[in-house]
């Protein structure tokens, strides 16, 4: 896809900077970029050097970015680099060829499923009996759909991705390859006279709602009863772990290797940071930030709140305390002075001074 620089500003709402008839043929990393390519510059303090000596026809940059020397390079201001970014690679993902619609010989569909007859089902795919495939929904290679799912439209199921019996997607979610949900939760009781356990059926199931994102190898198990339920516009990464009866609210973001307990309610637009670990039967407050390996043991109450550490506490605290634990040896030498000075004292005042 061929637009002019001038042509791509305009669709961003971007100001432009400097010669905007030349043609952009991609997007390339401000690091390597080359003629006919558009970069972005999203950290100035961090990678403005580049925009000096950077061969990109075109840059993408904010509008706290005011350069101190001649750049070779059209500029596009605009307020969110990151979001103006993503945009662009929509449009250009876009054009790229989608598979076309119909349901591959090698297939399995069992009777009483429905597929869109615009919906893309590929090889070695197997789709359950009562199961229903959206509109435009693409199901890759090896995917597995169990009996009842529904799928909305516009859905992605990556290869090797599993959506098991019962389950609910709404529009636009995308599960990535390998992805897994709708499998049983940990759930066992013990005997406490033979010590043996015992499984606890998991008949519910799992709801993502619209704009859902599981990430490779991400887990979202089913609930005992009832359902697990993503909400509208979560985002899970890689390796993340959602157990069963666990509700996630609108936009909160899970980053990899997260664990969240069985029964744990996280509110809306939630950060969590890699290996980040939750307690079951816990809620957390919206908007709070949580910052990587962080262990969450207790609910978190206060909507905003930033905390780190395991157990994990406010930032404040927690700052505190590492600048207490930095200073642990020059109390433990101080402890020594006055110890000794202790010990002279006694030994003067046992000799009569």
């Amino acid at each position: 896809m061929e637009l002019s620089v001038a042509q791509v500003a305009e669709m961003l709402g971007g100001q432009l900077t400097g010669e905007g008839s030349a043609l952009l043929e991609g997007i390339g990393r401000i690091e390597d970029a080359g003629p006919g390519q558009l970069a972005f510059l999203s950290n100035p303090n961090k990678y403005g050097d580049y925009a000096y000596v950077s061969e990109a026809t075109a840059l993408l940059v904010p509008d706290s970015f005011q350069p101190d020397k001649p750049i070779r390079a059209a500029l596009i201001t605009v307020p969110n680099v990151q979001l103006a970014t993503a945009q662009l690679l929509k449009m250009y993902a876009a054009r790229l060829p989608s598979p076309a619609p119909g349901v591959h010989a090698s297939a399995v569909v069992e009777p009483g499923a429905l597929v869109a007859d615009d919906a893309h089902v590929g090889a070695f795919v197997y789709v359950g009996r009562g199961a229903v495939i959206g509109a435009r929904t693409v199901l890759e290679p090896h995917t597995f759909v169990g009996s009842d799912v529904r799928t909305g439209e516009d859905c992605l199921l990556q290869t090797g991705a599993r959506l098991l019996h019962g389950c609910i997607i709404g529009d636009r979610v995308r599960l990535l390859a390998n992805a897994v949900v709708g499998a049983d939760g940990f759930g066992h009781t013990r005997d406490k006279h033979t010590g043996a356990w015992t499984r606890i059926p998991h008949i519910g199931n799992v709801i993502l709602e619209d704009d859902v994102e599981v990430g490779a190898c991400a887990t979202v198990d089913r609930a005992v009863m009832g359902s697990t339920i993503l909400r509208r516009g979560v985002k899970l990464d890689n390796l993340v772990m959602v157990a069963h009866n666990v509700t996630i609210d609108e936009h909160t973001a899970a980053a990899a290797q997260v664990g969240i307990a069985g029964s744990a309610r996280i509110g809306k637009r939630v950060t969590m940071g890699g290996q980040v670990g939750t307690a079951g039967h816990i809620s957390i407050a919206d908007d709070v930030e949580i910052a990587a390996q962080s262990g969450i043991k207790d609910a978190i109450h206060t909507a905003g709140q930033k905390v780190f550490g395991s157990p994990a506490k406010p930032f404040r605290d927690w700052a505190k305390d590492q600048a207490n634990i930095r200073n642990v040896d020059k109390l433990q030498q101080r402890m020594k002075y006055l110890e000794a000075e202790l010990r002279l004292l006694q030994a003067r005042l046992a000799d009569g001074y």
